[in-house]
C-alpha cells in the first residue's frame, strides 16, 4: 500500500499548522488534523491522543466499509479523556518509550484504555502504528494509525508517517509554549496595572478593591476576600469579598485562629487547600450562610511591617487545582498590598515633614551646586543662614602629614587660616572630637585657647561654638565649626538639624577639594605638556638647560630650583632664584655636589651657569630647610639632576613628589634624545666615507622632511652633483614616485617600490624607519639597489614565455578539436570516453595558464588599461554576488560592508573586477569549511582602499615576500589538495601597479590572511 501524495508534502505539512492555529475547540483540531492524515498517509484509520500539559483530548476518524458511501467518515471525540497512561496498553507502552511502534501482526490485549480500541474494532480495524509525538524531550501526544485489512504500513507509510508525527509534536510544543507565554503576558499585564494602582493611590478603599479584582483576574478565581485583624477583638472581619466582579458586604466575622484564614494569620504562613472538606481547618459556616460551595482555596497572609495583620483568599481556582505559582502570586499580591497600607498610614507623618524638607532640600540643593572650594564655602555660609543663626564658619581638614589644615568661610568664599604645617593632628581638638565621635557643643569660650586649632576661634571672638564631624566612607577628614559671639547661641535643635545636613556637606566639600586638586593638577599637567613640547624642539643640552630653568618655578613650587646636565664640553648648569638672592653660590656648589654624587665622570671646574632670577624674594638669612634632588638617567647613565629647595623645614607631599619624578623623565627623554642627535652627527661623519663608495643608494630624511645623510648614488638617482644634507627632499628632487615612497614610508611604517630614472635604469628602493629607544621614529633610510640588469633579465623571461604561450595555443586547440572528431569517425568504448575526458580537461586546464600567461603580458604591456572613472564598491558588489553561491556550498559566510559612498578612482573596470575576483576567489579557496570571509571598502589616507580578510590558514612568514611572483605557490600540508597556477596574485599585482596603486598582505599563519589594495583618488 502507498500513500497518497497527490498533495505535496510541504503542503500537508502547511495544512496542519493551519488545522491547529484555527479558532477552534481543541479537539476539533486534533480532528482537522486526522482527516488530513488519513488521506495523506493513505490508511482506514487514525487515532490521535494529547498528554498533560496540552489539553486532554482523544480524536479519531475511521473510514466505513460502506460500498454505497466509499468516501464516508466515522468521526469520535472522546470528551472523558484524562490524558494519563496507566502503562497496560501498548500506547502506554510506546509512550513510555518514546520509540514508534510498527505492528505487523494483529496483537491481543487493548492498545488504548480509552475509546480508540473499541473505535478501530466496531470497524473491523487493526492498529498497524504506534507513534509518540515527542519535542524537547516530551511526549505532548501520540498517533495510532489502522488497516480494515490484515498487513503493515509500507516503507514508504513509515517514513512519511515519521515525517508528519515529527512535525505534529513540534508544531503541538511550540503551540503550548505560545500559550503560556500569552498567559504570562496577561498576568504580567494585570499584575503591572496592580502595581501602578498600588503605587499611584493613597484611596486604599480603591486600592483594595481594585487589588483584589486583579488577584481574581490573575489567578482565574470565582471569588476573592480580605481579611483584616480587628485590633481590638483580635478576630477576622472581612474588608472586601468580590464574587465574579460583584463586590459584596459581609459582616461575619471569624474568631482569631478560626478557619483557613485563621490559621494563616495565626501561623503567619501562606497554605494551599485544594481539598477543604477533608480539612480540619476549614469552617463551612460562612458557605452555608451565603449559598457558596467553596471546592478550593489559597490563602496568604498580609504583613505590615513584619506582623500579619490580616489575610488574602481566593477561592475555586477554574482552571484547576491551586499550585506553588498561584501561593507564589498571591504572597506577591499580599506584600503589595501591605506596602500600600503602610503607605497609607505613613502618608500623614510625610505630610508634616513635607515643608520642613522642602527648605532642607532647597539648601542642599543650592549648596551643591558650588564647584571649588571658595565657591561652596560662600554657598555654605549663605544657605545654612536660613537655618541657623551664626556668625563664624571654619573648617578643619586632616592632610596627608597629619597635619590640620583651616579656612575660613564667609560671603565671599573660603580663605587660608593657617600654615598647613604649624597645627599637628595629635594633641588637637580635632582629634579629641574624633575619638569621641560625634558632634561637640561649647556654650562659653574658655579663656584661653588650650589647643591649637582653637586658636581661630579666638580670634574672631567666638563665645559659642558647634561643631560636626565630617567623615565619608566611615572615614573622619575634618570637621566643620559654627561659632557666635553671644555664649548659649546652639541648642539641641541646631545640633540635630547640623547633624542632618553633616553627611551632605562632608561629600559637598570633599567634591569641591577634589575639584580644586584635579584644577591643580590640570595646570601642573597643562604645564608639563608645555615643557614636553619645548623639550621636543632642542636637540643640544644648552638649550635643554635654558627651556628647563625657564619652566621650573612654574611647575615645582619653591623657593629656588636648578637643573644641572653633563655633556661631553663640560656642565651645564640652570637656576631660578629669589630677586636679590645673596646665597647663590651656595646653591651651585650643592647642585654640582650632588651631580658629583651620583656620576664620578665630570668635571665640576667647566660648569657654565644660566642664571634666572625671578622667584619671590626670601629673607637676607635664607638657608634650605627642605631640599629634593632626583638625577636624570639615561640609558648612559645618570647624566643630570633636578634641585627644588625651600626655607621651611616641611616634606614635600605626594602630589609635588609625582610631579617632580613626571618632570625629571620628560628631560631625561630629552637630553637622551639630543644625545642620539649627537651620536648621528658624528656616526655621519664616519658613515660618509664608507657611503661615499658604495654603489647602493643611501637616503636618511628626518621627521621634518630634511635630508640627513646621502651618498653620491643617491645624488645620481636625485639628479644633483653634490650633497643635499639639510634641504627637504622636496626641493631638490622631481622624482615622484621617490617622494611618494617617503610619503607612504611615513604613514604605513616601512615599504619598498621600484624607481625608474629617465636614463633607462631602474632602482629597487628599500625603506624603513629609524627609531631611537624611548623616544620613537626620528627618520626614514632609503637604501636603494640598481636593478636594471634584473628588469631586462625579467622581460626576456616574460617575452619567452609569451612567445611560447602564442606557440602552445595552436597545437592545444588542435588537441582539443581532434578529440571531438575521434567520437565522429568511429563508436569510442566507455575506457576511451574516459581517456578522452581525461584529455580534454588537462588541455583546457593548460588552456586556461596560457590564458594567464598571456593576460600578464598585456597587463605588463599596459594593454587593456583604458582609464575611466569607476565605483569599486558597486564592482566588489557584484563580484561578491557572484562568487556567493561558491561560499555557500563550501559553507563558508561572505559578509560584505562597501561604503557606496566613496568617490571615484581613475582605473579599468574590466581589470578592477579581475582584481576583485581573485582576491575573494582566493579567500574562498584557502578558507576551510566553517570560516568567514570579509570584504569591504573604505577611505583611508587619501586612498580608496579594497580589502579581503578571511579565517583560513594563512600564509607562513617565510612565504609572504614572494606569494606575488608569478608561478610561486605556498607548500604545505594546510594546502594539500588546492590547486592552482600562482599567477593569480601575479595577476593582481601587475593590475593594482599599472594602475598605480598598491597592494600587500598581513597574515598570521593558522589565523587567517588579509589583503589590501589601495588606489589613490583626487
Amino acid at each position: 500500500m502507498s500513500t497518497n501524495l497527490s498533495v505535496p508534502v510541504w503542503e500537508i505539512l502547511d495544512q496542519i499548522d493551519s488545522a491547529l492555529n484555527a479558532d477552534t475547540p481543541f479537539d476539533e483540531q486534533i480532528q482537522s488534523v486526522n482527516h488530513i492524515l488519513i488521506e495523506a498517509l493513505n490508511v482506514d484509520a487514525i487515532w490521535c491522543k494529547s498528554y498533560p500539559p496540552l489539553p486532554p483530548a482523544a480524536c479519531g476518524v475511521v473510514k466505513t466499509p460502506l460500498s454505497m458511501a466509499p468516501h464516508a467518515e466515522i468521526c469520535l471525540s472522546d470528551q472523558g479523556c484524562n490524558g494519563a497512561a496507566t502503562g497496560s496498553t501498548l500506547l502506554d507502552k510506546a509512550v513510555a518509550g518514546q520509540r514508534p511502534l510498527f505492528i505487523s501482526a494483529p496483537e491481543d490485549g487493548h492498545f488504548d484504555a480509552d475509546l480508540g480500541d473499541t473505535l478501530f474494532k466496531t470497524f473491523g480495524a487493526m492498529p498497524t502504528a504506534i507513534i509518540p509525538l515527542v519535542a524537547s524531550q516530551t511526549t505532548w501526544g501520540a498517533l495510532v494509525t489502522g488497516q480494515t485489512e490484515s498487513g503493515q504500513l509500507s516503507a514508504e507509510q513509515r517514513s512519511l508517517l515519521l515525517l508528519l508525527s515529527k512535525h505534529l509534536a513540534t508544531t503541538l510544543h511550540q503551540r503550548h509554549l505560545l500559550n503560556v507565554a500569552r498567559r504570562h503576558t496577561d498576568t504580567f499585564a494585570t499584575l503591572t496595572q496592580i502595581a501602578q494602582t498600588i503605587t499611584s493611590s493613597l484611596d486604599i478603599d480603591d486600592v483594595i478593591q481594585r487589588t483584589m479584582a486583579g488577584i481574581n483576574t490573575v489567578l482565574d478565581v470565582e471569588a476573592g476576600s480580605l481579611l483584616l485583624v480587628d485590633e481590638h477583638s483580635g478576630e477576622l472581619y472581612f474588608k472586601i469579598t468580590l464574587r465574579g466582579e460583584n463586590k459584596q458586604i459581609t459582616s461575619f466575622r471569624l474568631r482569631p485562629g478560626e478557619g483557613i484564614a485563621g490559621w494563616v494569620v495565626t501561623h503567619n504562613q501562606p497554605t494551599i487547600v485544594n481539598a477543604p472538606a477533608s480539612d480540619p481547618r476549614f469552617s463551612s459556616k460562612i458557605d452555608r450562610a451565603i449559598g457558596f460551595t467553596t471546592r478550593m482555596l489559597l490563602c496568604a497572609p498580609l504583613i505590615v511591617q513584619g506582623k500579619p495583620i490580616g489575610a488574602l483568599e481566593v477561592l475555586n481556582k477554574r482552571s484547576g487545582p491551586f499550585n506553588q505559582t498561584d501561593q507564589n502570586l498571591l504572597v506577591s499580591m499580599a506584600a503589595s498590598l501591605g506596602i500600600a497600607l503602610k503607605n497609607a498610614m505613613l502618608y500623614d507623618t510625610a505630610q508634616a515633614r513635607a515643608h520642613k524638607n522642602e527648605v532642607i532640600n532647597q539648601v542642599t540643593t543650592a549648596i551643591n551646586a558650588g564647584h571649588g572650594l571658595s565657591d561652596t564655602a560662600r554657598l555654605i555660609f549663605n544657605q545654612l543662614g536660613r537655618l541657623l543663626d551664626f556668625q563664624h564658619v571654619s573648617l578643619s581638614i586632616i592632610g596627608s602629614g597629619k597635619t590640620i589644615s583651616q579656612w575660613l568661610f564667609d560671603e565671599t568664599g573660603a580663605h587660608a587660616a593657617n600654615d598647613p604645617a604649624s597645627i599637628e593632628l595629635a594633641g588637637s581638638k580635632l582629634a579629641r572630637l574624633i575619638d569621641a565621635g560625634g558632634s561637640y557643643v561649647e556654650t562659653e569660650a574658655p579663656a584661653t585657647a588650650i589647643f591649637a586649632d582653637d586658636e581661630i576661634l579666638r580670634a574672631h571672638r567666638v563665645n559659642s561654638r558647634l561643631t560636626i564631624l565630617l567623615d565619608t566612607g566611615g572615614q573622619p577628614f575634618g570637621a566643620l565649626t559654627l561659632g557666635h559671639r553671644r555664649p548659649n547661641a546652639f541648642g539641641p535643635a541646631d545640633v540635630t538639624l547640623l547633624e542632618q545636613f553633616a553627611p551632605h556637606l562632608a561629600i559637598v566639600i570633599e567634591k569641591a577639594m577634589l575639584l580644586d586638586n584635579m584644577a591643580q593638577h590640570t595646570g601642573e599637567l597643562h604645564t608639563l605638556n608645555r615643557l614636553s613640547e619645548m623639550l621636543v624642539s632642542s636637540i643640544d643640552l644648552p638649550g635643554i638647560v635654558e627651556t628647563t630653568v625657564n619652566m621650573l618655578p612654574k611647575i615645582l613650587p619653591s623657593d629656588v630650583q636648578g637643573v644641572a646636565i653633563a655633556g661631553e664640553d663640560g656642565i651645564h648648569l640652570g637656576l631660578a632664584l629669589p630677586q636679590d638672592f645673596a646665597q647663590t653660590e651656595q646653591v651651585r656648589q650643592t647642585i654640582l655636589a650632588t651631580l658629583a654624587e651620583v656620576s664620578q665622570d665630570y668635571n665640576p671646574a667647566s660648569a657654565s651657569a644660566k642664571i634666572v632670577a625671578g622667584n619671590p624674594p626670601v629673607s637676607p638669612d635664607w638657608t634650605p630647610g627642605s631640599a629634593l634632588s632626583l638625577p636624570v638617567l639615561t640609558h648612559y647613565g645618570a647624566e643630570g639632576v633636578i634641585y627644588a629647595a625651600a626655607n621651611r623645614a616641611e616634606s614635600f607631599d605626594g602630589n609635588f613628589l609625582r610631579v617632580f619624578s613626571l618632570l625629571v623623565s620628560q628631560i631625561s627623554a630629552a637630553v637622551e634624545n639630543a644625545r642620539l642627535f649627537q651620536q648621528v652627527e658624528q656616526e655621519r661623519a664616519r658613515l660618509a666615507s664608507i657611503l661615499a663608495s658604495s654603489t647602493d643608494a643611501v637616503l636618511v630624511v628626518n621627521r621634518s622632511g630634511r635630508i640627513v645623510l646621502d651618498n653620491p648614488a643617491a645624488w645620481t638617482i636625485m639628479g644633483v652633483s653634490e650633497s643635499q644634507r639639510g634641504r627637504r627632499l622636496t626641493e631638490v628632487t622631481r622624482l615622484e614616485r621617490l617622494i611618494n615612497l617617503f610619503n607612504i614610508a611615513i604613514r604605513d611604517g616601512e615599504t619598498t617600490g621600484e624607481i625608474p630614472l629617465d636614463d633607462g635604469r631602474t632602482f629597487f628602493a628599500n625603506l624603513s624607519p629609524v627609531a631611537a629607544g624611548a623616544v620613537g621614529v626620528i627618520g626614514w633610510v632609503a637604501t636603494m639597489q640598481d636593478v636594471s640588469h634584473f628588469k631586462a633579465l625579467e622581460q626576456l623571461k616574460d617575452e619567452f614565455v609569451s612567445t611560447v604561450s602564442h606557440d602552445l595555443r595552436s597545437p592545444l586547440s588542435g588537441i582539443l578539436i581532434a578529440t571531438r572528431l575521434i567520437e565522429q569517425v568511429g563508436d569510442v568504448t566507455a575506457e576511451q570516453r574516459e581517456l578522452l575526458d581525461l584529455v580534454d580537461r588537462r588541455v583546457r586546464n593548460m588552456g586556461d595558464l596560457i590564458d594567464n600567461l598571456l593576460d600578464v603580458g598585456r597587463i605588463e604591456a599596459g594593454m587593456d588599461m583604458g582609464l575611466e572613472p569607476c565605483d569599486i564598491s558597486e564592482i566588489a558588489t557584484e563580484v561578491a554576488l557572484t562568487l556567493a553561491p561558491q561560499a555557500t556550498d563550501k559553507g563558508l559566510a561572505l559578509n560584505t560592508d562597501f561604503d557606496h559612498s566613496l568617490p571615484a578612482v581613475m582605473a579599468n573596470p574590466y581589470r578592477l573586477q579581475q582584481v576583485a575576483h581573485n582576491l575573494l576567489g582566493n579567500a574562498i579557496k584557502y578558507t576551510p569549511s566553517g570560516g568567514t570571509i570579509t570584504g569591504r571598502t573604505f577611505l583611508h589616507s587619501n586612498e580608496v582602499r579594497f580589502q579581503v580578510t578571511d579565517s583560513g590558514s594563512g600564509i607562513p612568514a617565510s612565504d609572504q615576500p614572494h606569494i606575488f611572483e608569478k608561478f610561486y605557490r605556498v607548500k604545505g600540508e594546510h594546502v594539500t589538495g588546492i590547486k592552482g597556477t600562482g599567477l593569480g596574485l601575479a595577476i593582481v599585482k601587475g593590475i593594482v601597479e599599472k594602475l598605480g596603486g598598491r597592494i600587500w598582505v598581513e597574515s598570521v599563519f593558522g589565523e587567517g590572511s588579509t589583503f589590501t589594495v589601495a588606489f589613490p583618488y583626487q
